[in-house]
């Protein structure tokens, strides 16, 4: 409202009451002036809280996909090395081609005729695999397991009724042979198929997540027949009698090969978890092993801490190899580590030379002048 000076004077000849009357209209367009204002505040700050909330989730999951694609790089980078220095070492003798070598024949050269071999073997008129009559191996159903145990449906699927005291119609068995205490054990699962009272439906039990086929292996078979196969190094033939004279399991080579690719499978997010766990550290031991690979010099980098042990092999000796593997740039806790100078170029972390070090810096500063590396001397020990 436009108020001028006659409106003024008016309200003053109104008297004191019109004046009251005017001031008192005055403070309440204030404040709903102020409130609207609040409101406004208020729905802004929500929305702001509601995006920046968004912002972070969508960073989290950027994160943890940028180092899932940071490792999946270190790793394709080291296998394309590996496939370099195959080639070179190749290249300097025979030269490869499709007919003496893995390489396709499109690598082949397109003026050079390549000989071709043939294989001696004629067609029998079989058909692939095994033949009418042989005998195979598969595991098999026992008559009788060292346990059984029962899964009893706890209600109908029909009608929703507890089917507690329902007598069971019929069972579904399955077995899974494992090791315990030393020798093959088999445990049966049945499940129990009961009718309804009331409604007449047949429900049927559920068998555990684990128990998936008639008859399986269970896990302590699948973990020591890969150990022996990839740790300990013996063939597959040899797992096999491994398995049959030490624990009464004669485990087939499918079976052998199976586990190893199941069990490996696994460790790509058990790495995830040691390496995040070196990296949430507050101090972590590093340090380069040299290893000759393929008649070349290549380097173990390892990380650990008193529970966990990170090894990655690479190459390379530096940073570029560190910053791969995806520890180090990201740790800021205390990092032990010995005068490699590409350690230094970590600034986010506190360092610390171990005490061999020290001592060994020590007694080698009494043998020869001072040098660049002796200036690492300032560094606190850590044991």
């Amino acid at each position: 409202m436009l108020v001028d000076r006659d409106y003024i004077f008016t309200l003053y000849q109104m008297g004191v009451g019109a004046v009251f009357r005017y001031f008192q209209q005055i403070e309440q367009r204030i404040e709903d002036a102020e409130a609207r204002s609040a409101r406004s505040y208020d729905v802004q700050a929500a929305r702001l809280a509601k995006e920046l909330a968004s912002t972070k989730r969508t960073l989290l999951r950027k994160s943890q996909a940028l180092l899932t694609e940071r490792q999946l790089n270190h790793q394709l980078r080291r296998r394309i090395r590996e496939l370099e220095r195959e080639l070179e070492c190749g290249t300097a003798g025979v030269e490869r081609d499709s007919h003496n070598s893995s390489l396709p024949p499109s690598l082949d050269l397109p003026w050079k005729k390549v000989c071709r071999t043939r294989s001696l073997r004629q067609k029998t008129g079989m058909k692939a695999g095994g033949q009418p009559g042989h005998p195979g191996r598969t595991l098999r159903q026992v008559a009788q397991p060292d346990e059984v145990i029962t899964h009893a449906p706890g209600v109908c699927r029909g009608c929703g009724r507890r089917l507690r005291r329902a007598q069971a119609t019929g069972c579904v068995r399955r077995q899974v042979f494992d090791i315990w205490d030393g020798r093959t054990r088999v445990t049966e699962h049945r499940v129990l198929l009961a009718g309804c009272p009331r409604c007449g439906a047949t429900t049927k039990a559920e068998f555990p997540s684990c128990v998936r086929a008639p008859v399986q292996y269970g896990t302590g078979v699948l973990t020591r027949a890969a150990y022996l196969h990839l740790y300990q190094l013996l063939p597959v033939a040899r797992t096999s009698e491994a398995m049959r004279d030490l624990f009464g399991c004669p485990v087939s080579w499918a079976t052998i090969e199976r586990a190893s690719r199941i069990l490996s499978g696994k460790l790509v997010r058990s790495e995830q978890r040691i390496k995040a766990a070196l990296r949430n550290s507050r101090v972590v031991g590093v340090d380069e092993t040299g290893l000759r690979v393929a008649s070349r010099n290549a380097w173990v980098h390892v990380a650990r801490t008193e529970r966990l042990t990170h090894f990655a092999y690479d190459g390379r000796r530096g940073k570029a190899a560190m910053d791969e593997i995806g520890i180090l740039p990201q740790f800021m806790g205390t990092l032990v580590r010995d005068g490699y100078l590409s350690y230094t170029r970590f600034e986010r972390c506190h360092h610390s030379l171990c005490n061999a070090h020290l001592l060994r810096e020590l007694v080698l500063s009494k043998r020869r002048a001072p040098s660049r590396r002796s200036g690492l001397l300032h560094y606190r020990s850590c044991s």
